[in-house]
């Protein structure tokens, strides 16, 4: 769940919220049914913002469904459908299912799922830095 374009929460009443979550949910089945489990890791708020525009202008028929998915297996989540989110799962995800292309899928999931080098390295070094530290303290 990333992306630049981020809902201010605060400012939008419980509809807005509900239909806001009810597309990222649509979203994330029409990855699955397309491209499988993996697919939904590089769903965006960005993708999300684009089908709730898409959806304004053009007005298409929506299927609603609820179910529990990956993130809540034990809650059902209410979600919606159309030619829109079938259309921005298409176009978000690869278009040649070649290794070239996975390698760059994976490469992109990795990008997203770990921290820079350095950002590792800053925070093992203030890891050993605050263990050094109560070492001195106890002796």
């Amino acid at each position: 769940m990333f992306g630049y374009v981020i809902i201010n929460q605060s400012d939008l009443s419980e509809e807005e919220l509900l239909r806001y979550r009810q597309c990222y949910c649509g979203l994330c089945h029409s990855l699955k049914e397309r491209s499988g489990n993996l697919s939904r890791l590089m769903l965006t708020f960005d993708l999300t913002f684009l089908t709730l525009l898409l959806q304004a202008l053009y007005e298409k028929e929506e299927r609603e469904n609820a179910g529990p998915c990956i993130i809540h297996p034990f809650k059902k989540q209410a979600w919606w459908q159309s030619e829109i989110t079938d259309y921005a799962a298409e176009n978000g995800m690869l278009e040649n299912n070649s290794i070239v292309y996975r390698d760059i899928f994976d490469t992109e999931i990795m990008d997203t799922l770990t921290p820079y080098p350095s950002t590792v390295i800053k925070e093992f070094n203030a890891l050993v830095e605050k263990y050094r530290a109560e070492l001195k303290d106890n002796t």
